[in-house]
């Protein structure tokens, strides 16, 4: 607080929601990540009540999502998804209470309830699709490259991967791998789908055009595999990880962005772009 004059205060301050609401998807699959990057920043601002919804598969909520909201300090659980469970949280039931800030990802229907309650109660983002844009140069890893690929295509047949290279070579190596890859993927059916309605390698003729395209694209994720760092890094605009550096290291295809952006300690809980478009067309 600052005094201007005698008898005269101004300041500020800055106090915790008393409820909110998280929803962690459960059906297609399952993300304890999700639960933990959005309560652990309820958790430091010190919300009293926490409350999380998951869909619940065969009458249970994931047991990996109880873990996690457990150890993430979730107050209350309810066995609740979709676009209903969004409206309970808004406006209240019996039940589940009304909460003041609605926060987390869903699918299609759950993204078109938040635009819809949002007035009434708060929400986080209107989060569209999973999308992944790669840009590498021929030193990266094509096995590496197709997983962080596949990473994001296995989410949901809406998703969208995208590889942008100038080494014709290292398109055609990342191509044969995710074929590969997807064999041995446990949600593979979902993965071909999304890589057919919006999957895509792109051969650029030179590492400044692939930045234009990122850029021109907007994904959500813009992930970087070069071995060194040049001027034509500086040009995008955003970029949520890039892997710099000779790249052997990296040969295990577990050794995904994803898990190194996890291993960051940052939120992945981050908006897409091109939710209109997806959702509306």
């Amino acid at each position: 607080f600052v005094s201007y004059e005698e008898g005269v205060n101004l300041g500020q301050r800055i106090v915790p929601l008393a409820r909110v609401g998280i929803y962690a998807p459960g059906c297609l699959a399952c993300y304890p990540s999700t639960v933990i990057m959005a309560a652990v920043p309820a958790q430091i601002a010190g919300v009293k009540d926490i409350i999380l919804v998951s869909p619940a598969k065969n009458g249970n909520v994931n047991p990996y999502i109880i873990a996690a909201a457990k150890l993430s300090g979730v107050t209350r659980i309810f066995k609740i998804g979709g676009a209903q469970a969004i409206a309970a949280l808004a406006y209240g039931t019996e039940t589940i209470p009304r909460v003041d800030k609605i926060v987390g990802p869903g699918n299609a229907y759950v993204a078109a309830a938040k635009k819809i309650v949002y007035g009434e109660v708060v929400i986080d983002m209107i989060a569209g699709p999973s999308e992944v844009l790669v840009i590498a140069d021929a030193t990266a890893s094509a096995s590496v490259a197709a997983a962080d690929l596949l990473a994001q295509a296995e989410h949901d047949d809406m998703a969208s991967a995208i590889l942008v290279t100038p080494d014709e070579s290292l398109a055609q190596q990342v191509l044969i791998e995710v074929k590969a890859q997807l064999k041995n993927l446990r949600r593979n059916s979902i993965a071909k789908g999304s890589l057919n309605k919006y999957g895509a390698i792109i051969v650029t003729k030179a590492m400044n055009e692939a930045m234009d395209i990122a850029n021109r694209i907007a994904p959500e994720r813009r992930f970087g595999r070069w071995d060194h760092f040049s001027p034509p890094t500086i040009k995008i605009h955003s970029i949520d990880d890039a892997d710099i550096g000779k790249q052997e290291k990296y040969q295990n295809p577990n050794a995904v962005i994803d898990f190194s952006c996890l291993k960051c300690g940052g939120s992945e809980a981050i908006p897409s772009e091109t939710f209109k478009w997806r959702v509306q067309n």
